[in-house]
């Protein structure tokens, strides 16, 4: 890894078939002004016209960008690919469907090197069509807070928005579980943020998070799910069991929103999801989860893992006829306003 520099970092952009939104993701990064950029872009068996865009950027920028073609296996692997790559000391990660803006690592970069940060975290700009908002965690600086903010869904897990010392993520062995896709960076950052001793929170909104029709977050379904719960037990198996116990209410809680978001969707049966949770090998404790959590879904939660099934098959149902509602009445005032 050069140290030749001080702003120097290495960009990893997972890709599959991206073709529509790369190139403004791409131009984003190449304006960054640090002194070395290296952009590793992982092209993920795409099969429109993604891998074309990524040799055509390769052959006009031969000194900043890295491509690999391989088959797909998922963003999880994909990322892990790009980190056997990285040559440079500091880490970040863009998607290819957003953008960030470009003053971003100059920034960010130069007040890591002033204060010896570990990770960086800054602001973001979600953006569904043309409507926009600004986002903005509460962050800790200390990285410990940051852990537990993180298991209590007080702060975003995401790696998208944060720039790592790529000696630490080294060092350590931090790495995206394979071959899940859902939760996958949130495990990543759990293995991070446990293992830093500085954290710098840049409230900017450099990022811009971009969904539209086949975001994850749009098309959540069963494999999605039981991946959430995978990785639950794979990260729970990495920390140790003083770390696991400090955090036990937090930790109670993100699995408690897990289940209860497992119920919503209604991809898995209430036996899966039971033995799914069982799987993770992790005993919440329903009744100290967080004052969040009301006493209702304690209720469903605690019928639900002691295989009683009356209520949560009735919060189930009433989900779903909520859901159904909703998009009723969406549907009948968009009718109206086009009359």
């Amino acid at each position: 890894m050069s140290s030749n520099s001080e702003k120097n970092i290495s960009v990893i952009v997972p890709i599959y078939n991206a073709g529509r939104y790369l190139k403004r993701c791409l131009e984003s990064v190449l304006v960054q002004k640090v002194n070395k950029l290296q952009l590793i872009l992982v092209n993920d068996g795409s099969t429109d016209e993604s891998p074309e865009i990524c040799n055509w950027y390769a052959k006009q920028y031969p000194d900043s960008i890295e491509v690999i073609h391989k088959k797909n296996e998922g963003v999880s692997v994909a990322r892990q690919v790009g980190l056997s790559h990285v040559k440079y000391k500091y880490l970040s990660f863009v998607d290819s469907d957003d953008w960030i803006n470009k003053e971003t690592y100059q920034t960010v970069l130069s007040s890591m090197e002033r204060e010896s940060v570990d990770i960086a975290w800054f602001g973001r700009r979600d953006w569904e069509g043309e409507s926009t908002e600004l986002v903005f965690h509460e962050v800790a600086e200390d990285p410990l807070v940051c852990v537990q903010k993180i298991f209590s869904q007080e702060q975003h897990g995401a790696v998208w928005n944060k720039v790592f010392r790529t000696d630490l993520i080294q060092e350590y062995g931090v790495h995206f579980p394979k071959n899940y896709n859902y939760c996958e960076d949130w495990s990543f950052c759990i293995q991070a943020f446990l293992h830093a001793k500085r954290v710098k929170f840049i409230k900017e909104p450099f990022y811009n998070y971009f969904q539209h029709e086949n975001s994850i977050l749009h098309t959540l379904g069963r494999k999605e799910l039981i991946d959430r719960f995978l990785v639950f037990g794979h990260t729970l198996n990495l920390l140790p069991e003083e770390v696991k116990e400090r955090f036990k209410p937090e930790i109670s809680f993100d699995i408690a929103k897990s289940l209860l978001e497992a119920l919503r969707f209604s991809c898995l049966t209430l036996e899966e999801i039971v033995d799914l949770y069982e799987g993770i090998g992790f005993e919440i404790a329903v009744n100290h989860t967080n004052p969040r959590l009301s006493y209702s879904r304690q209720v469903v939660l605690s019928d639900l893992l002691n295989r009683n099934f009356l209520i949560p098959h009735a919060h189930r149902w009433i989900k779903r006829a909520k859901h159904f509602r909703r998009k009723h009445i969406c549907w009948r005032r968009l009718k109206h306003a086009m009359a």
